[in-house]
Order: C-alpha cells, then sequence, then structure tokens
C-alpha cells in the first residue's frame, strides 16, 4: 500500500474513533487531534520502515498513550491517562482488525 495512503488512512481512522470518544466522554476535542497529529505519523512511519516488528508495536502504543496522556495532563483533561489509554486501546483494536482485512 502506498505509504500516503496508510499514514492518511491511519490518522483518519485514529481521529474518527478517538473524536467519537472524545464526545461521548464529553472532552474538548481540539486536544485530542492535537495528540493524535502528534503521535500517529511518527508511529505509523516507523512501523512501516521497520519491518511492522510486534515489539516495535507494542512499544510504540506505550509511547503514544504515554505522550498523548502526558499532553492531555498538561491541558487539564480529567484522568487524562485513562482517557489515553481507553482511546489508544480501542483505536489500535480498530487497526489492528481492519489492517488484517486491507
Amino acid at each position: 500500500m502506498n505509504i500516503y495512503l496508510t499514514l492518511g488512512l491511519s490518522l483518519a481512522l485514529t481521529l474518527f474513533i478517538e473524536g467519537i470518544l472524545t464526545e461521548i466522554g464529553r472532552r474538548p476535542l481540539l486536544p485530542v487531534l492535537a495528540a493524535n497529529l502528534l503521535t500517529n505519523p511518527p508511529l505509523v512511519l516507523l512501523w512501516m520502515m521497520l519491518g511492522q516488528n510486534p515489539i516495535l508495536f507494542i512499544l510504540s502504543e506505550l509511547a503514544a498513550f504515554a505522550i498523548e496522556g502526558g499532553c492531555y495532563r498538561l491541558l487539564g483533561l480529567h484522568k487524562p491517562f485513562r482517557f489515553s489509554l481507553l482511546c489508544n486501546g480501542i483505536s489500535c483494536m480498530f487497526g489492528i482488525i481492519l489492517g488484517g482485512i486491507l
């Protein structure tokens, strides 16, 4: 798959899913979008460039969780790391499922 298409689809899916979770959780949308713009593209690029290593996948998801949770904490969101874990877990699950289909 084309690298730009992969990056675009991954980011769009992540923003869509986490945007819905943000609305459900009654949190401000802009910090969630910004944090995902910061973490998603670099992690997807690493995944693609380094051979889709499962250990790298787990470490990158943990990094995304920590970075996004830290951003949310700095911005004063309620229970930032719990929210980050929930959002990243669900969007990761959808990514795995769709990655197997596509």
